[in-house]
């Protein structure tokens, strides 16, 4: 994770490998999640969105798109496009516009969740990087390590 700027981003999250060679909804839909985790954050614990966070929604929204409209894995089993034609086709189709929307806040419903139960853990690494800038894995997990070790202390 970095907060390092780079051309027009304000830092990034890498979190390697994206998809399998031949990933499912659940796959799809999980990195769907992981792409509006950094905007569901922002806003859970900062209590508002900045502009930054459109990238997330539109990677988790293309992604999406592509389930429905190339893949047939929404409500219509209809190939509308490939995936290079999820953006004009969400444009131009308000129904499939309607079922990705409304697939996109069952994924951010999920995402809430998620946000809400690793807070501690995600203002802890939002310090760390603010000290650092940027963090490797092995300091992402002890950060991780750290927390869990705290939550265990206090039941005991």
């Amino acid at each position: 994770v970095s907060i390092v700027a780079s051309d027009s981003m304000g830092g990034m999250t890498d979190i390697g490998e994206h998809l399998t060679r031949c990933p499912t909804v659940e796959d799809c839909e999980n990195l769907a999640v992981s792409f509006l985790a950094g905007r569901i954050a922002e806003r859970e614990v900062t209590g508002r969105l900045s502009v930054g966070s459109s990238a997330d929604l539109e990677m988790a929204t293309r992604l999406v798109g592509m389930l429905h409209i190339s893949f047939g894995m929404g409500r219509s089993l209809v190939h509308r496009g490939s995936p290079s034609d999820v953006d004009r086709v969400i444009t131009i189709d308000p129904e499939i516009r309607r079922d990705v929307d409304e697939h996109l806040r069952r994924l951010e419903a999920r995402t809430i969740e998620v946000v809400n139960r690793h807070k501690t853990r995600i203002i802890e690494l939002a310090a760390e990087l603010r000290r650092f800038r940027l963090l490797t894995t092995t300091h992402i997990q002890r950060i991780f390590d750290k927390v869990e070790n705290q939550k265990t202390s206090t039941i005991h």
